[in-house]
C-alpha cells in the first residue's frame, strides 16, 4: 500500500489528530492541490510542523518532495479529467492548480512520457476505480 492510499485510509477514522504530521500533510495536500499557491509552508501549518520539519520527514517516510507529491496528484487528477471529462488540456490546467498550460504539459510528459493530447486510453488508467 503506497503512502497515500495509507493516508487515505487513515484518515477517514474519526481521529485525525492522532495521525503523524507526515500523514496530515498528505491528506492536505489531497484535499488542496487543486489550488495554484499551495506552498510548502502552507501544508506545513496544516500539519502543525516546520516546514523544513516536514521537507525532511515527507522524504524519509515517502522517498518523495513536497513538490513531487504535488505534481504527481496533479497529474493523476489531470490524466482522469483528460480521460473522462470533456474539458480541453488548458481547462485541466487550470482546474488542477496550474497557471500556465505549457508548464502542465511538461509536468505531464515528464511524468506519463507523452503529451496531454495523445489518446486517453494511453494514460493508463486501466486501474482507476
Amino acid at each position: 500500500m503506497d503512502s497515500s492510499a495509507r493516508v487515505a485510509s487513515r484518515c477517514d477514522s474519526p481521529n485525525v489528530n492522532a495521525l503523524s504530521p507526515v500523514d496530515r500533510a498528505v491528506a492536505y495536500l489531497r484535499e488542496h492541490y487543486r489550488y495554484p499557491a499551495i506552498t510548502l509552508g502552507d501544508v506545513a501549518r496544516a500539519a502543525r510542523v516546520s516546514r523544513f520539519h516536514l521537507a525532511r520527514q515527507l522524504r524519509h517516510v515517502t522517498g518523495r518532495s513536497f513538490l513531487q507529491h504535488l505534481h504527481a496528484l496533479r497529474i493523476d487528477e489531470a490524466a482522469r479529467l483528460l480521460a473522462f471529462s470533456p474539458l480541453s488540456v488548458k481547462e485541466v490546467a487550470a482546474a488542477i492548480g496550474y497557471h500556465d498550460a505549457t508548464q502542465f504539459c511538461r509536468h505531464f510528459r515528464r511524468a506519463r512520457g507523452m503529451s496531454p493530447g495523445f489518446p486517453t486510453e494511453d494514460f493508463g488508467l486501466n486501474s482507476i476505480n
